[in-house]
């Protein structure tokens, strides 16, 4: 790497992670509406800081704040995804200091947003600096899209992107986040699952009743409990016909990939304080189930008196939000489809889906040249070979911007981050690794020409 950029990169760190608290101090939560002018109104003065091109696009929902670089005759584009939106911080009173007012502690930033994903994207906007503050041109185009609704499913997302058809045209998008493993290596990441997650909902009697009327009166909560035990059995199995029918088979390559993680199942086990994995699987099994498998999840379950105390009630309603994690070929519609034929097929017809929206899984080729490309950016960052992960074992928006260039995941965070939980964080020697992988990442982009 050019000196003059690696001394920027050094000389802009305690600006960097300036930046980062300022972004945190926003608490950008879309499930809430809270913060997303601010957040925005911050993306749009920081990128003016860069020198690039930047307005806001809306189409009914949280606008997203695009911003450019002007073109390099001859030469490629890169596509910086993020999203400055952040999940709701609860439970507050398991954070070990407030989730929007960062605070430093044994060389970690603890905010929430940190690495989900406000911390990947600083360490992007650094790299871009690196070059201004060098006074180097920039040798390929850089684009940044940032949305405001990643965390509540990108309903406008879609929308977004067909008004901006023309302008998400590039030759790579490094996607918004991944991590490292314990022994330092960073994870370049090259899909998502995609995601179905809506609400189950049972109603009963027009009223809450007294719960002495529960031998004659129908229960919401029974009717949700017993519906949803027939969805799932205690094997792991997901019991809806047709389900496992539409997944894609793992490619060679893809389990290859899976392969080579090794995770410490014991010991990881350990540290999220449960006695062994589902089905008592370790190693390359693990790993597999992780990457390749869908999941039926419940998020939350509700109905009924749940104060202190006691109250015998029989509830009017009782609901449960869900959400099914998607592998290549399970479309959501599709896989909504068949979640009611099950429930009507099991006598639950009176079990309502309710608020259902997702997206489809995405994935990048393994053998995709630029794969390599991050793969040795990284390894030089961080000082550690890289391992390619097959896809993120989390869900994002990707397959709309997959369908129109390679995307492949790198960032900042690391597997204690919490990412969704209380204390989120990072390392703060990451974020300056993140800025130097995306480095890397541009210089070598830049040198392999027009023709991968």
């Amino acid at each position: 790497m050019d000196r003059r950029l690696q001394e920027a990169a050094k000389a802009n760190e305690g600006w960097a992670l300036g930046l980062l608290k300022g972004f945190c101090r926003i608490p950008s939560v879309s499930a809430q509406r809270r913060g997303i002018r601010e957040a925005s109104d911050f993306l749009v003065m920081a990128f003016r800081d860069l020198g690039l091109r930047v307005r806001r696009v809306r189409c009914g929902g949280n606008p997203a704040v695009i911003a450019e670089s002007p073109p390099v005759p001859g030469g490629r584009s890169i596509l910086f995804y993020n999203h400055y939106d952040v999940q709701p911080p609860d439970p507050l009173d398991e954070w070990s200091s407030p989730p929007f007012d960062p605070a430093i502690r044994g060389g970690r930033l603890f905010a929430r947003g940190a690495a989900d994903d406000k911390g990947d994207f600083v360490a992007r906007v650094a790299a871009v600096h690196a070059y201004r503050k060098a006074g180097i041109p920039l040798p390929v185009q850089v684009k940044f899209f940032v949305e405001g609704e990643e965390e509540i499913g990108s309903p406008t997302l879609e929308s977004v992107a067909r008004r901006l058809s023309r302008w998400l045209q590039a030759d790579l998008c490094i996607w918004e986040s991944a991590s490292r493993s314990d022994d330092g290596r960073p994870h370049i990441e090259l899909g998502c699952k995609g995601i179905l997650h809506g609400e189950l909902v049972c109603r009963g009697a027009k009223t809450d009743l007294h719960s002495s009327r529960g031998v004659i009166v129908p229960s919401p909560l029974w009717r949700l409990v017993w519906a949803l035990a027939s969805i799932k059995g205690r094997d792991e199995r997901i019991a809806i016909r047709g389900f496992r029918d539409r997944l894609r088979p793992v490619t060679a390559a893809e389990r290859a990939l899976a392969a080579s993680f090794r995770p410490d199942a014991g010991g990881a086990a350990k540290r999220l304080g449960i006695g062994r994995f589902l089905l008592g699987l370790s190693g390359a099994r693990l790993a597999e189930r992780l990457f390749f498998e869908p999941a039926v999840n419940l998020n939350g379950l509700s109905g009924g008196y749940q104060g202190p105390g006691s109250k015998t009630v029989l509830p009017r309603e009782a609901r449960a939000k869900f959400d099914i994690r998607l592998v290549p070929d399970l479309e959501p519609a599709e896989i909504a489809r068949l979640l009611r034929r099950h429930l009507d097929r099991h006598g639950f017809r009176d079990v309502r889906l309710e608020d259902l929206h997702g997206y489809p899984a995405a994935r990048t080729a393994p053998d995709h040249p630029f794969v390599r490309l991050a793969a040795e950016a990284g390894t030089e960052a961080f000082g550690r070979p890289a391992l390619i992960q097959p896809t993120m074992a989390g869900s994002g928006p990707m397959h709309v911007f997959a369908r129109r260039m390679p995307c492949i995941g790198i960032g900042v965070g690391f597997g204690g981050s919490r990412i969704h939980a209380p204390d989120e964080s990072i390392h703060v020697a990451d974020l300056h690794r993140g800025t130097r992988h995306v480095l890397g990442v541009i210089e070598r982009l830049a040198r392999h020409g027009r023709n991968p």
